[in-house]
């Protein structure tokens, strides 16, 4: 009997720590991958949470490793912890998260991958949420966290999973420490002007678009400037990146819809 109470013991202390050590390192995970997914309209879909379409089920994901800015005051005290995070007002975080959410739709309205293991994501939806990586069809070798985290569309957050063929959260705090020193997205503002290059029709915010995604400059230890949101509502102009199209519409000639918030 003592020797059972001992191994109990026993068993009861090592069970966080082996739940640890699988959360920071993903020892054998069952990742699986959705193929051929398609996005689900809803009201709840934003930048880094939406539902999405497997083979006619739906499913509600979030992100690994990007935190996108919130859309509404549905949770405050998250609201208030992006806008010192920024470094921005209340009305400034909500006002990027729709930037943010538009970047996303218009990325997903094409077929995607879905790899993930079914992780709970919490959420405020009556159908479960779970973590997962989104690969685009057409975007390269980049993820959605990526062009979100590189655009400074989103900062990099989350545990230290590993995940297979993807970028460790120490990548995605570089990416994002490179974001505020190119004062992309968020951290240098969205107003479409004019670039002074070769294609003239292409946007000073499609030409920060396309240097996220492409360059990588060592020195990110520069200081980085004061933050100043010019994000402009004349979003009509496409938004470029290498092997995609940002269309400026999120409609679908078969569009699926969903009223279940994520």
């Amino acid at each position: 009997m003592h020797s059972l109470n001992r191994t109990s013991l026993l068993l009861a202390f090592l069970a966080p720590l082996l739940f640890i050590h699988d959360s920071l390192y993903g020892v054998q995970r069952d990742w699986q991958t959705l193929e051929n997914c398609r996005l689900v309209e809803s009201s709840g879909n934003d930048g880094d949470s939406f539902h999405v379409n497997h083979q006619g089920k739906e499913y509600i994901f979030r992100l690994y490793f990007a935190d996108a800015p919130e859309t509404s005051q549905q949770v405050p005290a998250r609201v208030r912890e992006q806008a010192e995070h920024f470094g921005l007002s209340e009305d400034a975080v909500l006002k990027a998260g729709q930037k943010a959410s538009d970047f996303t739709m218009r990325i997903l309205k094409q077929p995607f991958d879905v790899l993930t293991f079914f992780e709970d994501a919490k959420g405020q939806s009556r159908m479960p949420r779970y973590y997962a990586v989104i690969r685009p069809s057409n975007t390269g070798n980049k993820d959605l966290a990526e062009l979100l985290v590189e655009a400074g569309m989103a900062r990099a957050r989350g545990s230290r999973i590993t995940i297979p063929r993807s970028p460790s959260l120490a990548d995605f705090k570089r990416m994002e420490a490179r974001a505020k020193q190119q004062k992309m997205g968020i951290y240098g503002g969205n107003k479409p002007t004019r670039a002074n290059n070769s294609n003239s029709s292409r946007t000073g915010f499609e030409t920060q678009i396309t240097q996220a995604a492409t360059q990588a400059p060592e020195d990110s230890h520069a200081n980085l400037p004061d933050l100043d949101l010019g994000i402009s509502d004349d979003m009509s102009a496409s938004l470029a990146i290498p092997g995609i199209t940002l269309e400026s519409k999120t409609t679908s000639t078969d569009p699926l819809t969903s009223t279940d918030p994520p």
